[in-house]
C-alpha cells in the first residue's frame, strides 16, 4: 500500500478541522513539512484580510534589531499561507511571532513538537500525530499515554467547540499492528481530556480504506 503523508492529511482536513496541530517528533521535520506543504499548496487558506494583518505582524517584527536574520523569505510566504511550524530549538524571537499568529488566529497548521502542547494555552480543532512512537534518546519508544493525552488535549478549543478531533497519521497495512496501543490510549482515565473530547475509530482516513 501506498504511504499516507501528512499532505493527505492536509487534504483530509476541511476548513472546520482547522487549526491543526501536527505533532512531529523531530525538530527538523517540523520544518521540512511545514516546507513541503507550503510548496505543494502554493495559495493562501487565509483571506485576503488576514494576509494584510500577517503582513503587519511581519513588518513590526522586522522593526526590532536583529530580526532580519531570523525570517527569511520562505517562511513569510509559508506564515502568509497560514502555515508555520515551532520547536524548542526555533530562534527566539521566531517562536514569539509564530506564537503571537497563531493565538491571533493567522496559523491554520502549526507543525510542532510535544514542547508546544506544553505552558502554551494555545488549543486548536483538531489533534494531528505524524507518528506514535518517538526516540528517547537511546531508542525508538511508544509514546507514552501521558503524552500522548497532553497532545491529543489541544484538540477542542474551550467555550468553542462541541468536541475536537484526533488523528493519526499511519498506512493501512499499519493498523492493525497500533490497535492495541490506540486501545490503550482510549482506556487513559485523564478526566481532563474525556470531559473535552471522545475518541473513537472514525478518525480513520476515508479515502485509504
Amino acid at each position: 500500500g501506498e504511504m499516507t503523508t501528512h499532505l493527505d492529511v492536509y487534504r483530509m482536513m476541511s476548513e472546520e478541522h482547522r487549526p491543526y496541530l501536527y505533532f512531529v517528533f523531530s525538530r527538523a521535520k517540523t520544518e521540512s513539512l511545514a516546507r513541503a506543504l507550503g510548496r505543494t499548496v502554493q495559495r493562501s487558506m487565509l483571506s485576503p484580510e488576514e494576509i494584510r494583518q500577517v503582513e503587519a505582524r511581519i513588518q513590526a517584527f522586522l522593526e526590532q534589531p536583529n530580526a532580519e536574520s531570523a525570517l527569511d523569505p520562505v517562511l513569510v510566504r509559508l506564515y502568509k499561507q497560514g502555515i508555520a511550524f515551532h520547536h524548542a530549538g526555533l530562534h527566539v524571537m521566531l517562536k514569539a511571532l509564530v506564537e503571537e499568529l497563531y493565538e491571533q488566529k493567522l496559523i491554520r497548521v502549526l507543525y510542532c513538537t510535544g514542547t508546544f502542547a506544553l505552558g502554551i494555552n494555545m488549543p486548536a480543532r483538531t489533534a494531528v500525530f505524524d507518528s506514535l512512537e518517538r526516540y528517547d534518546g537511546t531508542r525508538m519508544i511508544e509514546l507514552p499515554t501521558r503524552e500522548f493525552m497532553q497532545m491529543a488535549g489541544r484538540a477542542g478549543r474551550r467555550g468553542l467547540d462541541e468536541r475536537g478531533t484526533v488523528v493519526m497519521r499511519m498506512s493501512k497495512d499499519d493498523i492493525g499492528s497500533y490497535l492495541s496501543q490506540i486501545k490503550r490510549y482510549l482506556r487513559a482515565s485523564y478526566e481532563p481530556v474525556h470531559s473535552r473530547f471522545s475518541l473513537s475509530f472514525n478518525f480513520l482516513i476515508p479515502n485509504c480504506l
